[in-house]
């Protein structure tokens, strides 16, 4: 497993209803652009992403397209 970069700026965590390490929305302002998102799930994993792509994720979520693929993949 990867180690989670240093020096990250927390924008938002996605739980707050335990101390298990809830899921968590982070910058890392000094990556490169391509990996300049960080979210963190709570068994230690994470992902980097760009801007341009937490952009396009969040758009998909406020139009129910991401609802809607997730629903026909369960």
């Amino acid at each position: 497993m990867d180690q989670l970069p240093s020096g990250l700026s927390p924008v938002v965590r996605f739980c707050q209803q335990c101390s298990c390490g809830c899921p968590e929305l982070l910058v890392d302002a000094h990556a490169p652009l391509a990996q300049r998102i960080v979210i963190t799930d709570d068994f230690g994993h994470f992902v980097q992403m760009s801007l341009e792509q937490l952009w396009d994720m969040v758009g998909q979520a406020q139009s129910g397209s991401l609802a809607q693929a997730v629903g026909r993949a369960l």
